[in-house]
């Protein structure tokens, strides 16, 4: 199933798991589907359209059910809708691309609206509040404390700090020497790329160094917490992998293969800063 052309379904859903589910909502009165199939966590079928080219079981699986039940009303539930674009391929339901829409297909709606970027996004938003068809919720906040804690810095980390501001300040001069020299081998947008990298890598360090400087105060915390029989949740955030690959995407002095080997230095080199 995970190989087959999802514009080539076939008719009935077949004596799988799948065919049986479809089996089932058309023996109704009317003989074909007609109530709602709701597709809770439906983002795991995000992957319909990815980079690989090949979608995977469930996406292909959740556009069958939808190709095989045209009467009945669909309803994709989900707290994590989308990070990318190509993430709502399945929500074929929406009415945004194919017949009647400005959108033949969702490959000519992804490509005009991803040049928008967040931009994009909002946009989509909007119409599909406009249309109807979108209800977004969070849980509530009633009757949550907040508190936030100042963070006395010790000796060893006023000192760890300076050390590494030294540090990097010495990078940065001898890398701005290098490529100021008169005979610099580097093209004029590979020291563009220079002076950008030294950049992102320095917002990296010293914000995992913040965070390890907390590390002992969070645990004592914690500690206190369950000493208490309360519940601890920890939530980590905001790796700057989004939005350095939009940098990446947005910055004339770098091509595709430059990207790539970004993408590679930034996952061999972030699990090493963070321990």
């Amino acid at each position: 199933d995970g190989e087959q052309d999802a514009d080539n379904l076939p008719e009935q859903g077949g004596r799988d798991r799948l065919g049986q589910a479809v089996e089932w909502l058309n023996g109704c009165d009317e003989g074909v589907a007609t109530g709602l199939i709701c597709f809770d966590e439906a983002h795991k079928a995000k992957n319909l359209e990815n980079k690989v080219g090949k979608p995977t079981i469930t996406g292909l699986n959740v556009q069958r059910l939808q190709k095989l039940c045209p009467r009945a009303k669909v309803l994709y539930s989900t707290a994590t809708g989308a990070s990318e674009l190509k993430n709502v391929a399945y929500m074929e339901r929406l009415g945004i691309w194919g017949p009647g829409t400005s959108f033949d297909s969702f490959q000519s709606f992804h490509d005009v609206l991803s040049r928008e970027h967040l931009a994009g996004f909002e946009m989509l938003s909007m119409e599909m509040k406009a249309m109807g068809v979108y209800s977004a919720r969070m849980l509530s906040w009633a009757e949550t404390d907040f508190k936030t804690m100042a963070l006395p810095l010790g000796h060893q980390q006023r000192s760890d700090y300076d050390a590494a501001t030294e540090f990097f300040q010495e990078m940065k001069d001898t890398l701005f020497a290098y490529r100021d020299h008169v005979h610099c081998p580097l093209e004029p947008r590979r020291r563009a790329w220079l002076d950008m990298q030294l950049r992102g890598l320095q917002q990296r360090f010293f914000r995992t160094l913040l965070v390890a400087f907390k590390v002992p105060m969070a645990v004592q915390e914690v500690r206190n917490c369950l000493a208490q029989d309360c519940n601890v949740v920890i939530s980590l955030w905001h790796t700057g992998e989004s939005s350095q690959k939009k940098l990446l995407e947005d910055s004339p002095a770098v091509d595709d293969a430059d990207a790539a080997e970004d993408d590679e230095d930034a996952e061999a080199e972030e699990p090493s800063l963070a321990a």
